[in-house]
């Protein structure tokens, strides 16, 4: 990006990010070969801006782009994760999930400031690569000079990977202390209560499958997590839309005894039978939003029944997939291309308005449902309003690929992190997992695309609030005003160089000028003067001759 000319820079940079869009979403195609299309054409939008604005703010940064590049990148990943059509996979530096003293780090400046020490890492190492090639040096210091010009170079060159290495090492202390902190108050509360969870993975698309076929493997394999338990759990979790029938539909005196409404019914005796809570996505009904307007919508939505068979709380899915779980623009004034979408079956689901917090004996929690689990902010905003456990369901199956559902899993594993809470994921099919408040995952997980089930023990612990929790994405936002500071003082010293260059040039034209008219002066005024000098000299035509002296001499 520094070597190259500037367009073919940019060229490079774009190829290097369609071709990680690919690698990374190659799955998309196995179900969907249209989302593929629109990520890779979003995917190009965004890397061209992105790498116009990094190639030249590293070219203006000359020797120093190594510190420049980790702040540009966070901002361009924290940007084109938020919005309607947000969508973070490829995140550098969800790549350390298994590093554990360094993603502790996520509970200060959550995903971003990974992503900005990874980065950093590897531009420190690519800076010092380059000193050779371009030259650089960052000496300077009066102890410097006094070593032999070998020793000297060498020390200079190495000033990239010095200050990597020691923000690095810094980082690495500070979340062993981090870990080592939240272990032993995880540690206290598994002596202390523990809450037992079955996580149900039934290995089906309850939207395509037979509904009676759904509920018997669901209702088979929660008898099996209960016996594996061999107790009665405090919660049994089922996965996104695993029973999508609307209960407060069909138990409505009207229609109870409705084909519909007798499985509801059979469903909520299993319920009351095992006498324990049971949370499962379903499908619900009400009003939202829609071009200024309240209309009727159902919702894609999480239902926690009590022991007896009570509703105690519903959610209703706020981040919806954009073309996927609904159309995001105006379907009125796009109405060629909603018809269009509409032949790949779009769901048309309402927005939810509220983050609710479940209330359970054990513990408060709540349930970010298929891949809001991926958004930072958004699920912090939920243990901001009191959760203090996570339970994502997803219906992973729809991809047909166990990497989608291990990177959806991993992108989750740094919500615990981030606010120092226990993750919980059932999934349809994926990877249904049970992750502790420092990211440490929990042995026992399904295998993908086979039904199972995971009983999570899950140390119900009163641990501090943390500052992402508390501040949110502050570290994005501070990178954002880094860049823009950055960015004004290259336009200001551009700025700067062209009038000074114009005004030296200016001046230049001025003395030559001045040189002109002198010279051009003095020459009038040679001129002058020989004027007036032959002025003073008598003519030829009046000036005595020597013949008429001569005769005039004569006698």
């Amino acid at each position: 990006l520094v070597a190259l000319r500037v367009r073919r820079a940019i060229f490079h940079g774009v190829y290097f990010g369609i071709l990680q869009a690919l690698l990374v979403n190659y799955w998309h195609g196995t179900y969907d070969y249209v989302t593929l299309h629109m990520i890779s054409i979003t995917m190009i939008v965004e890397y061209l801006v992105f790498m116009i604005v990094l190639v030249l703010l590293l070219r203006a940064a000359g020797k120093w782009g190594f510190l420049v590049a980790p702040f540009v990148w966070v901002v361009f990943d924290w940007a084109r994760s938020s919005g309607v059509l947000g969508y973070p996979w490829g995140i550098a530096g969800t790549s350390q999930y298994r590093f554990l003293p360094f993603i502790q780090l996520a509970s200060i400046g959550g995903i971003w400031g990974l992503d900005f020490l990874v980065v950093l890492v590897n531009a420190s190492i690519a800076w010092f690569i380059g000193s050779r090639v371009f030259g650089w040096r960052w000496g300077g210091s009066r102890l410097l000079l006094r070593l032999r010009p070998r020793a000297r170079r060498a020390i200079e060159c190495c000033l990239p990977v010095g200050l990597g290495a020691l923000v690095l090492g810094s980082s690495l202390l500070v979340g062993a202390t981090i870990l080592t902190r939240t272990r032993a108050s995880l540690a206290a509360a598994r002596e202390r209560d523990r809450m037992n969870v079955v996580l149900v993975q039934p290995n089906c698309d309850p939207r395509k499958n037979p509904y009676t076929d759904n509920l018997d493997t669901l209702i088979a394999l929660t008898d099996r997590g209960i016996e594996r338990l061999g107790r009665t759990p405090d919660l049994v979790a089922w996965p996104e839309g695993a029973f999508m029938l609307d209960l407060r539909y069909w138990t409505d005196r009207e229609r109870r005894e409705a084909y519909w409404g007798t499985m509801v019914r059979r469903f909520l005796d299993y319920q009351r039978s095992i006498g324990t809570w049971l949370l499962t996505g379903t499908q619900d009904h009400g009003t939202a939003m829609e071009l200024g307007k309240r209309v009727a919508k159902n919702f894609n939505s999480s239902i926690l029944l009590g022991p007896s068979g009570e509703t105690s709380a519903l959610y209703h899915k706020i981040r919806l997939v954009p073309f996927g779980e609904y159309f995001p623009l105006s379907k009125t004034r796009f109405k060629q291309l909603y018809d269009q979408f509409k032949k790949y079956d779009i769901s048309d689901w309402g927005i939810g308005e509220e983050r609710v917090v479940f209330r359970h004996p054990k513990t408060p929690f709540s349930t970010p449902i298929c891949f809001e689990d991926v958004f930072p902010d958004h699920v912090r905003r939920f243990v901001a309003r009191g959760a203090r456990m996570i339970v994502n369901m997803s219906n992973d199956y729809w991809s047909l690929s166990p990497v989608e559902g291990r990177q959806h899993g991993i992108l989750a594993l740094f919500r615990a992190v981030e606010n120092r809470r226990p993750l919980l994921r059932a999934t349809a099919s994926g990877y249904t997992v049970s992750i502790d408040a420092t990211g440490r995952i929990d042995e026992g997980s399904p295998t993908p695309y086979t039904s199972g089930v995971l009983v999570a023990r899950v140390a119900v612990a009163d641990l501090p609030t943390t500052l992402y929790t508390r501040w949110g994405d502050w570290f994005p936002a501070l990178a954002a005003v880094v860049v823009g500071l950055f960015t004004l003082s290259v336009l200001v010293r551009m700025i700067y160089l062209r009038v000074s260059t114009r005004l030296r040039r200016g001046s230049l034209v001025r003395a030559a000028l001045i040189t002109v008219r002198e010279l051009h002066a003095s020459r009038r005024g040679a001129e002058a003067a020989t004027d007036r000098r032959d002025e003073s000299l008598p003519s030829a035509a009046n000036a005595p001759t020597a013949s008429t002296t001569m005769k005039a001499t004569t006698p």
